[in-house]
């Protein structure tokens, strides 16, 4: 999957080093989707690995799927209906190696579960785990997660995430830009075939195909590189609140007009450029809200890797527009609408940094700045998700047009968002809406 398979093997031992105790294992035992035995294939895992079912007779087991998965195929099988008595099985899908680091997957599933972060494991197979069902819960639709209610959930949920190996993920090498640059040399590979897809691939962006995405990739890579050590730029904020007090002092200092706000800005985007584990797949199927415990559970860690904290905050935005990715209707454009959940993010991550910029007198800097660099770190996630589903079309079995979500994402997903970023757009980059609304009629 990633790019930098140094990066990639370190992290994952660090990680790996992190586990206590290893989950039941039953390697023999696969789930052959799309046969006559799946059905029979998901029982017998289930009676392997489930301390619950280990007395049940196979027919006494209940197997429903759940639907909406693009990776992978999930069932959920019941014996009985009192809770507790309904568990998970995933079976993961086929070639899904190619963008998913199946190695980090197991690992990072198997701590946050024993760190109870994440669900439950249970147990693994050859293809695929079991996993604790939240009873209870549902998973979020799109209008959800602006919700008032819900947006600070998500926000707390994703600031606790991101304190999960934190010294560790912080001393790795990000691997967000490495992983696209993967993907991207897959979809040139796929534009080189001279099938059907491989013309639609090379169509996007006005005949000009992956070359142009390569230039946006590069584009965006080279604006959204961290800045100075957040320590640092935080010892300006104090700095600039030191002479904003009044007294000898302040007069010793001078006075610069803005400075205060200029240094919130240079502490939120220190910030928000940092490395931490990211989720890196916050759409509404993987954020599980549970009424009863007023909060939300993330789910799926497949695409988990250390990163850029903003990324999470600017693709879950982007996921606001749901598989149509109408951006201009429902991603929360401003400030104001990412408050929700940018300020419960900050009380559960670094509620210091809060407090030093109303100290200051610069926190309306500080929110602006962390909402601008959401807006920002979108156009990375455009793009994430739009190299993937290139790959995607050429390899899944999963009835979806990805081909489509990839012009989606590269071409009306870019056009939304890419003039947020600081600087010039790539050549041509205006044009991007045009060649979508065209591309999807």
């Amino acid at each position: 999957m990633a790019h930098s398979p140094g990066h990639s093997a370190t992290f994952n031992a660090v990680a790996r080093s992190k586990l206590t105790e290893s989950c039941p294992r039953a390697g023999e035992l696969t789930v052959r989707l799309g046969t006559a035995t799946a059905d029979a294939d998901v029982r017998a895992v289930a009676l392997a690995l489930a301390p619950r079912f280990a007395r049940a007779e196979a027919g006494a087991l209940r197997v429903s799927v759940i639907d909406g998965g693009l990776t992978n195929a999930l069932f959920a099988v019941s014996l009985g209906d009192a809770p507790g008595s309904t568990i998970l099985v995933r079976v993961f899908g086929t070639s899904t190696e190619r963008v998913i680091d199946r190695e980090r997957d197991g690992i990072l599933f198997e701590l946050l579960s024993q760190l109870r972060i994440g669900p439950s494991l249970l147990g693994a197979f050859g293809n695929g785990r079991v996993e604790q069902f939240i009873d209870g819960g549902r998973t979020l639709e799109p209008d959800d997660m602006a919700h008032p209610d819900i947006a600070p959930l998500v926000g707390a949920a994703v600031g606790a995430f991101h304190r999960v190996l934190r010294d560790d993920a912080a001393s790795q090498h990000p691997e967000l830009w490495g992983t696209m640059a993967g993907w991207l040399a897959e979809a040139e590979a796929v534009e080189a075939e001279g099938t059907p897809l491989a013309e639609a691939v090379g169509s996007m962006f006005g005949g000009r195909g992956m070359a142009a995405a390569r230039e946006r990739l590069q584009w965006a890579e080279a604006r959204l590189q961290p800045g100075p050590a957040a320590a640092a730029a935080r010892e300006r904020l104090r700095w600039a609140e030191a002479r904003l007090q009044p007294g000898p002092a302040a007069a010793a200092a001078g006075s610069e007009p803005g400075s205060a706000d200029a240094s919130a800005r240079a502490v939120a985007r220190a910030f928000a450029r940092e490395t931490v584990l990211c989720h890196n797949d916050l759409l509404g199927g993987n954020l599980l809200l549970v009424p009863a415990e007023s909060r939300v559970q993330l789910l799926d860690f497949e695409y988990s890797a250390p990163g850029p904290r903003a990324f999470d905050w600017g693709n879950h935005f982007g996921e606001h527009g749901a598989m149509e990715c109408d951006f201009g209707k429902h991603y929360p454009a401003g400030t104001a609408a990412k408050m929700p959940f940018l300020r419960a993010y900050m009380r559960a991550a670094a509620p210091d940094i809060v407090a030093e910029a109303e100290a200051a007198g610069a926190a309306g800097a500080l929110w602006e700045e962390l909402a601008l660099e959401a807006d920002r770190f979108a156009v990375a996630g455009h793009l994430f998700w739009g190299l993937w589903a290139v790959v995607q079309a050429r390899w899944s079995e999963v009835e979806f047009d990805f081909a489509a979500y990839a012009v989606l994402r590269l071409e009306g997903g870019l056009a939304a968002h890419a003039l947020l970023l600081d600087g010039e757009e790539p050549a041509a980059v205006s044009d991007d809406a045009a060649h979508a609304s065209a591309a999807l009629g």
